[in-house]
């Protein structure tokens, strides 16, 4: 009999899994020791409420399959986040602001890089009801909290805004489809591939598309993204004030460098905000991927 699992699937033996657990229950602790709530979503749903305002890299990485009760065809959930979005607006109906948490595997059609498994334990917190650069924050320093909880060092913040792509696509009238592939190109830095795509893109929304992959650095980025396209002016003070020491806790003003990144554009969610990984990433220390992200910073993942 053949033993051997799928690729990129794996055991978690008995050391790893008291560590996962461990973890798992000091996040969840610290989560709701700031007010968020515990929710567990089922791993199966109809595609079309899985994936409502899902972009296509989840689409892509979401297993699908046809109920055999009803004929239609089901998703195995590639990302959580969505999930709690349908809780939160179809069956809690709060008003004012929610705060949820959850912690389960994911399952992804694809690894999402080398290193990285397709069953992943995805452990989050999201913040609805408040639109406003506050929530952004309050979720940074949620995520910062949870990684000095379980004393995980913290090297780099990148910070990115998926409304700087928005507002240059709108202004260029690109088709929608034409908007995915230029998406696709900046999310993986392909230089080459998106001066091609946007050759016949009109001047000079064509040269700023094409200078995003190279807006990198500092705060001070956000003047140069404003030099190159006024319709993104509106959506530069978020993450110039996500980026400002003023807002960040102690511990985010002892990182070395906090980053802002014009070329990262959230992929996974059409909401707009001030993003981690999809539109930014939290790093530490010998790990290759981001082990905080969102789309926006309200989702922030890890494990």
């Amino acid at each position: 009999m053949n033993w051997l699992l799928p690729e990129y699937i794996a055991d978690a033996l008995p050391a790893e899994a008291e560590r996962i657990e461990r973890l798992r229950r000091t996040l969840l602790d610290h989560f709701r020791s700031h007010g968020f709530e515990f929710v567990m979503p089922p791993m199966l749903e109809y595609l079309e409420s899985l994936l409502t305002g899902a972009g296509q890299d989840l689409n892509l990485r979401t297993f699908k399959l046809v109920d055999q009760l009803t004929g239609r065809t089901m998703g195995v959930r590639a990302d959580i986040t969505p999930q709690s979005a349908r809780i939160d607006a179809h069956l809690l109906n709060h008003r004012g602001v929610t705060r949820l948490c959850y912690c389960d595997s994911v399952l992804h059609a694809m690894p999402a890089s080398i290193s990285a498994s397709r069953e992943p334990v995805q452990i989050g917190a999201e913040l609805y009801g408040h639109a406003g650069i506050a929530a952004d924050i309050t979720v940074i320093r949620l995520l910062a909290g949870a990684l000095k909880t379980i004393k995980v060092p913290v090297s780099r913040i990148d910070l990115g805004h998926v409304g700087i792509f928005r507002a240059l696509a709108e202004a260029a009238c690109l088709p929608q489809e034409a908007e995915g592939v230029v998406l696709d190109l900046l999310q993986a830095k392909d230089v080459p591939g998106l001066v091609e795509a946007c050759a016949d893109v009109p001047s000079p929304f064509r040269e700023a598309l094409q200078r995003l992959p190279q807006l990198y650095g500092g705060v001070e980025v956000l003047d140069r993204v404003a030099a190159h396209g006024a319709q993104c002016a509106g959506r530069l003070l978020p993450v110039r004030d996500a980026g400002n020491r003023k807002v960040a806790p102690a511990y985010l003003d002892e990182l070395r460098c906090r980053v802002v990144d014009a070329g990262q554009c959230g992929v996974f969610s059409q909401r707009e905000g001030v993003g981690l990984y999809g539109g930014g990433g939290l790093f530490v220390p010998t790990y290759p991927d981001a082990s905080g992200s969102g789309r926006p910073m309200r989702s922030l993942l890890g494990l």
